[in-house]
């Protein structure tokens, strides 16, 4: 008898529960560009699309690439032509992150080593204004 009285207040708490921490994320809607993770800038300037990709031909190292989107995800007008990343492990120099060669409009680093995670922060100029973020890539 008691359970019977359980179930619907259970239910209840359930549906409540799954409800709480639905909410939107970057990476809600349709895919990226370039099949990256979102960051959103400040301002809701737009996005910073993020690419670990292998460094071609250099074993155990890796390269960032970066894209600016707008908000409806496509490429930024005027986007940065620099950018710099400062990873979270102690000692880590500033690695420069510079326009792709063939016009493929995202910055990308010099190779770095390869780590399961990527954590630090992005720092560019948009419209004027230094901007850093921070990033995390798998």
């Amino acid at each position: 008898m008691m359970t019977q009285r359980l179930l619907p207040g259970l239910g209840l708490i359930l549906i409540v529960s799954l409800g709480i921490g639905c909410g939107s994320s970057n990476n809600s809607g349709p895919p990226t560009p370039h099949n990256g993770a979102l960051v959103e800038l400040p301002d809701r300037k737009g996005f910073l699309e993020i690419v670990k990709q292998a460094a071609s031909g250099k074993a155990g190292r890796s390269q960032i690439v970066i894209h600016f989107l707008d908000r409806d995800r496509n490429p930024m007008s005027g986007a940065p032509t620099a950018a710099t990343f400062k990873g979270q492990a102690s000692g880590n120099k500033p690695v420069a992150l510079k326009p792709m060669e063939g016009g493929a409009g995202g910055l990308i680093s010099e190779p770095i080593a390869d780590r399961a995670e990527i954590e630090g922060e992005m720092t560019a100029t948009i419209d004027g204004s230094p901007v850093t973020v921070p990033i995390m890539i798998r």
